[in-house]
């Protein structure tokens, strides 16, 4: 009798141990459509998983791009209590604007200090792409193309050059800020030329990019571009750990080979690390987006695995309202009804009295009190 139970013992050992460690389970934010479902018992009844708690109403502070930045104490946001937090926005332009590696904290420093001193939640968002400092470009080496409705310079998700100084200013801002306990998600920044996924979406700037693909032994562009943000989504995910990070929506490229590469993104991110890599689409508005589009379709898809999954308004809503907050309104439920975890909305339609009561009402859809 005792060597059997020895042995089964030792067998009981080795099943637990053969378990893979799955790395969402730590961390309730994380919705795996693989977690396994309790099974009644005739004595008792399965507690259901209660639905994740959502993040909700997130206001869109105004961006650090030039001189001087918002006073962020006193920001109406940081007061409003319709909005569960804050979208804290900089340039690494501005972030590094003296110098290779002298990255300036102080307005992310008062930032964080505003948005923790009122009990509200934080997003990062810091831009490279077009709002790369002009240093990084004068770098041996670096890779360029000229992209983006400005037509400026843009960094390059596949150079290395850019990945080992982007990797560096991530790594810096994670050491600083991820350890605050009310940090939600961080965007996912270097895949375009802005905040979306945009990186080669006319002739000129695809052929550009095509010649320096193929330059550095790429076949074309969109092979290099999802090599790049392959790496992008890993290192990301690596650095902030275990903050969500999110991913633009934003075709790459003009023709439909573009819409497959982005889809082929967000399926890596989202099969490689289950609820660690969310999407946020920046084109809500009171009739958009619609069935079948990407910025409906990817939000639902991601949106069941990853909380740091959601909206940003495609444009401000009340101004242009002949009856506010019809229009608002109707686009938070349209947001809410593709599944979002959280909505970035102006701040001049946040700050609006008459807004209070339909963006309470979309945080009680998204789950958040």
């Amino acid at each position: 009798m005792n060597a059997l139970l020895a042995f089964l013992s030792f067998a009981l050992i080795q099943t637990e141990a053969a378990q893979p460690f799955h790395p969402c389970e730590p961390w309730p934010e994380c919705k795996s459509a693989t977690s396994p479902t309790p099974t009644p018992t005739a004595t008792a009844t399965a507690t259901p998983t209660p639905t994740a708690t959502g993040i909700g109403v997130m206001y869109l502070a105004k961006s650090y791009v030039s001189e001087p930045p918002i006073d962020p104490y006193t920001i109406q946001g940081v007061t409003n209590t319709h909005v569960k937090g804050i979208l804290w926005r900089e340039t690494w332009e501005r972030l590094d604007k003296f110098g290779q590696g002298q990255h300036d904290w102080a307005f992310l420093d008062a930032c964080f200090n505003a948005s923790d001193g009122n009990n509200k939640d934080a997003a990062l968002e810091i831009l490279a792409g077009n709002f790369s400092p002009a240093w990084f470009f004068n770098l041996p080496n670096a890779k360029q193309i000229i992209a983006g409705g400005d037509n400026l310079p843009t960094t390059v998700p596949w150079d290395p050059v850019f990945q080992s100084e982007w990797e560096a200013v991530q790594t810096a801002m994670a050491n600083r800020y991820k350890s605050h306990a009310r940090l939600k998600y961080v965007k996912l920044i270097g895949p375009g030329h802005g905040s979306e996924s945009f990186f080669a979406t006319n002739p000129d700037e695809r052929a550009q990019a095509d010649a320096l693909a193929q330059s550095m032994g790429y076949t074309d562009s969109v092979a290099a571009w999802e090599a790049g943000v392959t790496w992008l989504i890993d290192m990301f995910v690596r650095v902030w750990y275990p903050i969500p990070v999110v991913l633009g929506i934003g075709s790459p490229f003009a023709n439909p080979e573009g819409q497959t590469a982005l889809q082929a993104m967000f399926d890596y991110g989202d099969a490689t690390y289950p609820g660690k890599v969310g999407a946020r689409a920046d084109d809500l508005t009171a009739n958009n987006p619609e069935d079948g589009q990407p910025s409906a379709e990817i939000i639902r898809q991601i949106s069941q695995h990853c909380i740091a999954t959601g909206y940003q308004f495609g444009n401000h809503q009340n101004v242009n309202d002949p009856n506010p907050p019809d229009r608002l309104n109707q686009a938070l439920i349209r947001g809410t009804g593709f599944s979002a975890h959280f909505i970035e909305v102006f701040a001049d339609d946040a700050d609006n009295p008459i807004s209070g009561q339909v963006l309470d009402d979309a945080n009680a859809r998204m789950g958040v009190p």
